[in-house]
């Protein structure tokens, strides 16, 4: 009887993980794509604004940066180096709760940092030369489906990417602002990552405790 009663309180438990894994990731997706884009029209607003990206007025060539520092201080409305004097917000993040998927809080104004899903900042590029050309990631990028067909060159004057759940930059699971992550070729139905097994912890944990109470109820019944 016990045994029925945990794999009738397990059980679904298990096939929810395993069959929903797909679905959370492209969630996952979905949010940070829009992150992504949100931060890619805060820069640009940022431009139209002052006529120039938020980086050194020195800076003559495309730089990278990460969500994090005097960039997003700026962005978030503060004028850091005097690089926003009119102190205007061009992106409003939620914070991250759980460490993941939102802003972090830091210590000084300009030391929060704005993190995907997994808990990576952002890369951003910004075109320093102001020729509106950045060199493409994708030709980096380790998988044949992101470099077989990429150009040299962007014409874009900000692009931003996540590096996804892997944390590695220039693979196959990055999410970038300048294509749509579902051109690629969908990942294995059964796939039981690092980031996945994180981010279920907690239902794991729930599921656990749940069969506990099951067995401690059947107990009694057992005795009698």
């Amino acid at each position: 009887m016990v045994a029925g009663m945990i794999f009738m309180g397990f059980g679904p438990f298990l096939l929810w993980q395993v069959f929903s894994q797909p679905d959370l990731r492209r969630c996952r997706a979905y949010a940070t794509q829009a992150a992504l884009k949100d931060l890619v029209l805060g820069i640009k607003n940022y431009q139209v604004e002052y006529n120039r990206y938020p980086i050194s007025p020195d800076s003559h060539t495309d730089e990278r940066l990460e969500s994090s520092g005097k960039l997003l201080a700026c962005l978030l409305g503060r004028n850091v180096d005097g690089l926003n004097p009119r102190q205007i917000a061009y992106i409003e993040p939620p914070a991250a709760g759980t460490g993941r998927g939102g802003l972090i809080a830091g210590e000084g104004s300009d030391q929060d940092r704005l993190v995907d899903k997994w808990g990576h900042p952002y890369v951003i590029w910004v075109d320093g030369d102001n020729d509106n050309r950045i060199a493409n990631p994708d030709v980096k990028n380790t998988s044949p489906l992101a470099n077989r067909k990429a150009s040299a060159q962007l014409v874009v004057g900000v692009l931003a990417y996540s590096l996804g759940p892997d944390g590695v930059e220039g693979t196959e699971d990055d999410i970038v602002s300048w294509r749509s992550p579902f051109k690629m070729e969908p990942e294995p139905r059964f796939r039981w990552d690092r980031a996945n097994l994180l981010s279920s912890l907690d239902l794991i944990i729930a599921g656990i405790l749940g069969l506990a109470l099951i067995v401690a109820m059947a107990k009694p019944s057992e005795a009698t």
